[in-house]
């Protein structure tokens, strides 16, 4: 049964009243209003979805009490445009006691031209024979294998001996020799290191690996006679463990040309642990610092040295979870906001109109 008076009480609630055309008045303010009000709406918008899709992180600061993994990859890509890659050495010790003499593993040694240039070889070497052990010339002993297949390696067996080498007594130097031409004047150095997670450092120097009881010594007599001991240099990148977006790496693009030959460079790596989406990896610090080498002081050997530590500090990067409920909102408030302000704007200048007209009356 139609009851009147319940739809009439019905339609007193009703938050949207009805206007029909012949009361309703369009004027040129509100609709130059409507054109800025979606103009305005539309650039909100598009700014409110471009945060919503945007990947953003939550940085937290916690101490470091994860056992994690014992060791470390440190990447480098270097370039010394005045040493050749049979002078360089590349030597890992820490607080452990560990020590990793003339690492070759994972490291590639190129040689550069003039121009700072990669240099193809064109002569081939004599290949080695795959079951091939060379004579260390009496300083067995001194090596792990108990072989010395290259000069580089009957040297360094030769200096650990105490022994002084004749290069051309060695049947491995003599058979190098020829390669002399095609070694370059530089050397481009790039690969990994593994490191302990403990502080410690790591060094590039020219000259051989010399050890007195805990001394550690580079013997640069092999090289004095070339007067090649400048360890100018560019570093490329240095970055430790795997990288992500907008991490830091102050050492990469580094460069340390001097036109002085025995120069000493020491590079101070302050590591802080960083955990990227619970992916562990590693941010670094640094400062830098080099000087001369004075043989009357003895204050040095010609070389690059980095030095580094860990602190107990470590960076958490989470990515934040995006709620698609709350973009829903804040368009919609988006929406409602532009919609009154433009509405209260709209309904005072057609008040002052009518108010006008009135008065001209």
């Amino acid at each position: 049964m139609y009851r009147p008076d319940l739809v009439d009480r019905l339609r007193r609630i009703d938050l949207f009243p009805k206007y029909v055309d012949s009361a309703s008045v369009k004027t040129k303010s509100g609709a130059f209003l409507s054109i800025v009000s979606y103009l305005l709406l539309a650039f909100l918008f598009l700014n409110e979805f471009r945060l919503f899709i945007a990947n953003d992180a939550e940085t937290k600061l916690t101490i470091d009490s994860s056992s994690g993994p014992s060791n470390l990859d440190i990447h480098l890509n270097m370039s010394f445009p005045n040493l050749k890659c049979g002078s360089l050495h590349v030597d890992v010790l820490d607080q452990s006691g560990a020590r990793h003499l003339n690492i070759k593993q994972n490291l590639i040694y190129q040689p550069l031209d003039e121009n700072g240039m990669l240099l193809v070889n064109k002569k081939k070497g004599s290949k080695t024979k795959e079951n091939y052990c060379g004579s260390c010339f009496g300083a067995e002993q001194f090596t792990p294998s108990g072989c010395c297949n290259t000069c580089q390696e009957v040297k360094e067996a030769y200096y650990k001996a105490g022994w002084k080498p004749t290069e051309s007594e060695f049947e491995q130097c003599t058979n190098q020799r020829f390669h002399e031409e095609d070694t370059g004047i530089g050397c481009l150095l790039h690969g990994s290191l593994k490191v302990n997670k403990v502080d410690g450092g790591f060094h590039i120097a020219p000259g051989f690996n010399v050890i007195r009881g805990s001394q550690h010594l580079h013997n640069i007599g092999s090289i004095e006679k070339e007067g090649k001991k400048d360890c100018s240099h560019i570093i490329h990148d240095l970055t430790i463990g795997k990288q992500f977006k907008g991490s830091n790496s102050p050492l990469s693009h580094t460069k340390n040309i001097y036109s002085r030959q025995e120069m000493m460079f020491q590079y101070f790596l302050k590591i802080v642990p960083t955990f990227y989406q619970k992916k562990e990896t590693f941010q670094y610090s640094a400062y830098q610092f080099s000087r001369e080498i004075n043989r009357i002081k003895s204050n040095g050997i010609p070389g690059v040295f980095f030095s580094y530590d860990f602190t107990p500090i470590v960076i958490q990067i989470d990515k934040k979870n995006k709620n698609f409920f709350h973009f829903v909102t804040q368009s919609l408030s988006l929406l409602g906001g532009v919609y009154t302000v433009s509405f209260v704007l709209d309904r005072f200048i057609f008040t002052l109109w009518i108010n006008r007209d009135k008065k001209d009356k």
